[in-house]
């Protein structure tokens, strides 16, 4: 049975099995702005939208227009750069590729076991993928991806916990309507890239990605069959100037490099944010903690889950906003703390719901909730990614059930902690 998932939601579902956050449907725009950590935005139909940089000195920038009214400067810190991820096919289990190489005088066939080519893939090149299983994807690129991430989340997690209010309330006034904010703390980029998600029942499908021929705009073409989705990038908004297309004509290896002069194009983002309590009913409420899950809880040997509390409101927070309450509002008890006791029933509750359209953050979220009283929880990538190591194979849902880690509450705002 085909998923219902939107293909932005379906491309990054898929890709969050190799733990490398949030897997963007890139803009394939030449001019598109890089994402930095320590800017603040929202997803939306797989693209992020920056609503400000909270890294940025205020400067010119306008308080309530250009940044929240409440806005202070976010110190980044130190920007750790990763290992490469050398050029070729990022694939899901059910993608199979085969790679060709054209040159004039042979043709050879390399096996998806292969390395692929670093740093950059051949200029004449057909990579093959034949689609099984019903759904996938699979991410293409030319050159390497670099990776950088945030060294202080200490201090990032404080600044979101801090202001993640003001940036609802600002997201709003803008005109960006209802969002969930996010701060970046890690991005994946390249110069191009192509990609392509599919889900179509049991039926197989085929589809190839053709590198260009020296002196076109875009470094490839995608050719398919059936329901499958694909994008590359970057590409022109516009025809090439003159001096733009002698420049692509004169070039000896095909590469646009008026439209692929920079590694801007984002494949991955990981970022912090925050889920709160909307519709689900308070089910547990006690006193102060921490306290093991009851029958069949929390046994030392896995994660652990933490979600908080502000016991007063933000400092920092719009007194004017139109929210209906601060997300870290508090209305335990006085001690600022709603923790599971030993002697409530506690069996951990989740609900037979559809995954589609929710992410791997809405089902950590839905847990929490479900099963403690907490009231938001603030979350980030490398909380996912530890409980897909820890549970191997199984889905997230699974996970949760089978390991029912414990759940933290205290006062300093929402967190899921490694």
């Amino acid at each position: 049975m085909a998923s219902k998932r939107p293909h932005w939601d379906l491309y990054n579902h898929e890709l969050s099995e190799f733990n490398s956050g949030h897997a963007l449907d890139p803009s394939p725009v030449a001019d598109s702005e890089r994402i930095e950590p320590g800017d603040v935005g929202y997803i939306r139909t797989g693209c992020f939208h920056l609503l400000f940089s909270a890294g940025l000195p205020l400067g010119e920038r306008r308080l309530g227009s250009d940044v929240p009214r409440t806005f202070k400067r976010l110190d980044v810190g130190k920007i750790v750069k990763g290992a490469p991820l050398a050029a070729g096919a990022l694939c899901t289990k059910d993608v199979r590729e085969t790679r060709v190489h054209s040159t004039p005088s042979e043709v050879s066939s390399t096996p998806a076991s292969s390395p692929p080519p670093s740093p950059q893939m051949g200029s004449t090149s057909v990579t093959s993928f034949r689609l099984t299983g019903g759904q996938g994807a699979a991410l293409l690129t030319k050159y390497s991806t670099y990776r950088e991430d945030i060294q202080r989340t200490g201090t990032f997690e404080k600044y979101a916990k801090e202001h993640y209010d003001s940036w609802v309330t600002f997201a709003r006034e803008t005109g960006h309507g209802d969002v969930n904010p996010v701060l970046i703390t890690g991005v994946d980029r390249t110069r191009d890239f192509a990609m392509m998600c599919y889900s179509n029942g049991d039926d197989d499908l085929e589809c190839q990605f053709t590198t260009s021929a020296p002196g076109a705009t875009d470094w490839g073409t995608w050719q398919k069959t059936g329901l499958v989705y694909t994008n590359h990038g970057p590409q022109l908004r516009c025809p090439p100037s003159s001096v733009q297309a002698t420049e692509l004509a004169s070039s000896n290896d095909g590469n646009a490099r008026t439209v692929a002069d920079e590694y801007n194009q984002c494949v991955f983002i990981r970022y912090y944010t925050v889920r709160k309590r909307l519709g689900i009913p308070r089910i547990i409420k006690a006193a102060a903690g921490p306290h093991e899950l009851g029958r069949g809880g929390y046994d030392g040997d896995g994660p652990s889950l933490e979600a908080h509390y502000d016991s007063e409101q933000d400092s920092d927070s719009d007194s004017e906003s139109d929210t209906a309450s601060s997300i870290f509002d508090n209305d335990s008890d006085d001690d600022g703390c709603s923790i599971l006791s030993d002697d409530t029933e506690s069996d951990v509750v989740m609900h037979n719901t559809t995954v589609d359209g929710r992410d791997d953050f809405d089902v950590i979220a839905d847990y929490i909730f479900h099963n403690s009283d907490a009231n938001s929880v603030l979350l980030h990538h490398q909380d996912v990614a530890l409980l897909r190591e820890l549970g191997g194979s199984a889905d997230l849902p699974a996970q949760l059930f089978e390991r029912r880690p414990q759940i933290t509450v205290d006062e300093n705002g929402g967190l899921f902690p490694l």
